[in-house]
């Protein structure tokens, strides 16, 4: 969903702009910058909610963008740090 504010008149951002007929404009203008920078960068942008299997039932984070994470509860795998001291080098 695009926001736009007026951060003059609405510096809490209460009141979002873009249904605005005086908008519209400037919200295709930004959407269509927005649209050739993901392409420019090959970026893909997917909804919030494809990202749900990222998260356990209490919302715990249980994978990033690298794969499944560890359980917090495991030891961790100090060799994955680059300049851990009991790291051989």
């Amino acid at each position: 969903m695009t926001e736009l504010y007026d951060l003059e008149t609405d510096p809490l951002q209460m009141h979002n702009l873009t249904q605005k007929p005086k908008v519209r404009k400037i919200r295709r203008k930004l959407d269509d910058s927005l649209r050739k920078l993901l392409v420019m960068r090959n970026d893909d942008v997917h909804p919030a909610t494809s990202y749900s299997d990222w998260y356990d039932n209490q919302r715990q984070v249980i994978r990033n963008a690298h794969g499944a994470l560890n359980n917090p509860e495991d030891q961790p795998d100090w060799s994955l740090l680059v300049d851990h001291p009991l790291r051989q080098h």
